[in-house]
């Protein structure tokens, strides 16, 4: 019946446009096919962890630092805070911290302040320990280095004096201790923590995310794949169809 309805015509304008839609729908249809395995093994990939470092794929999705790193300088190691992430030369080594409030070296490591807690480090970027300082009231301001061994805390309410076990902390005089100040990094130093920054900002999950659902090119990348999706269904008729005339002919 279907058979008598279409017209010789009509039949191989269908097999045209079936050619015709599968050529311009296989580059998507790649697209889809490729991002969509991917995707399916993100856990063992790491893809929600491995982090986006092309430049220009950053330079995309807009992502760079809206802020400058507070910097100190902690013997011949720059240590760093941008938006609670410590760097150490301009490698990320603690995350989730709060502002730097000073930083400096004792041998034979680097002491690092943050209003809630006081790190140690290796020169290598180790970290050895992290501890909130028993009995100093938070938040800490400052850092210094103490007379013999010691470090100093400064917080609104005094000054407090400890060692680098950061189990015992004394209320003290800060006497004549010179207390860690800011300053800028060099240039080697920042440029490794923007491209460390920009990068953390952007895992590998969210662009083939973007790419799969054509969101990575806008509003119009997004129309493509939904028109990629539409052919993909006319050729599953067409083809369907050219496949119902083939069998029906030989069954002739």
């Amino acid at each position: 019946m279907i058979r008598r309805l279409v017209s010789p015509r009509v039949r191989r304008e269908i097999l045209v446009w079936h050619r015709r839609l599968g050529l311009t729908a296989a580059p998507f249809v790649l697209v889809l096919v490729v991002t969509g395995v991917l995707l399916n093994r993100t856990d063992s990939l790491e893809l929600d962890r491995r982090a986006v470092d092309s430049e220009w794929l950053l330079d995309w999705y807009g992502i760079g630092a809206d802020e400058d790193p507070v910097s100190f300088a902690a013997g011949d190691i720059w240590v760093s805070w941008l938006a609670g992430r410590l760097y150490l030369d301009g490698a990320a080594v603690a995350d989730n911290a709060g502002p730097l409030a000073g930083a400096i070296w004792r041998e034979p490591a680097v002491v690092a302040a943050t209003p809630e807690a006081v790190y140690l480090f290796t020169a290598d970027g180790e970290l050895i320990e992290k501890a909130r300082p028993v009995g100093v009231p938070p938040p800490i301001e400052s850092l210094a280095a103490g007379p013999g061994e010691t470090i100093v805390l400064g917080t609104a309410s005094g000054a407090w004096s400890g060692d680098l076990d950061l189990v015992e902390w004394r209320e003290t005089a800060p006497g004549a201790v010179s207390w860690a100040r800011p300053e800028p990094a060099p240039a080697a130093v920042a440029e490794r923590i923007a491209e460390s920054y920009r990068g953390a900002g952007l895992p590998w999950e969210r662009v083939l995310l973007d790419l799969h659902s054509g969101r990575l090119f806008g509003r119009f990348g997004s129309l493509v794949m939904d028109a990629a999706g539409v052919f993909l269904i006319l050729l599953a008729a067409s083809g369907a169809y050219h496949w119902l005339q083939v069998w029906r002919g030989r069954r002739r």
